[in-house]
């Protein structure tokens, strides 16, 4: 995986995803930050290589891999610019990559119906 350390301010799409990403962990969306575990690269599957530090955020339908950094301001965590992986937990075996802000909301309106009322109603609605 290649890491894309630098967001272009003529791709909207990869504008959008940090975003939404960063507003996922900051604001803590269905448990994104408190219910994670921060986890090394070792941990995560496909071996990414980086960045160092992961949150796995189990989720109803899988668990969606997100690549963070440190932040000093508002969150203790900021994404990272990688992609993130989602599991999911009927192919255990099987990851994909999650790089585009449609990919992130797929992941979590999957887990839409669960009991919880699910990841993506109190932010899309």
């Amino acid at each position: 995986m290649t890491r894309n350390t630098a967001l272009s301010s003529t791709d909207p799409g990869q504008y959008l995803t940090q975003r939404l990403v960063d507003a996922l962990i900051r604001e803590d969306v269905a448990g994104c930050q408190s219910d994670s575990q921060a986890v090394g690269v070792d941990s995560v599957p496909g071996s990414p290589g980086a960045p160092a530090t992961w949150l796995r955020w189990t989720l109803a339908q899988g668990i969606l891999w997100l690549p963070v950094n440190p932040a000093t301001f508002m969150q203790r965590w900021q994404w990272s610019g990688d992609p993130l992986i989602w599991q999911s937990a009927d192919q255990a075996g099987s990851v994909s990559e999650v790089n585009h802000y449609e990919q992130v909301l797929a992941c979590l309106t999957a887990d839409e119906h669960d009991d919880s009322g699910g990841a993506v109603g109190g932010l899309c609605r």
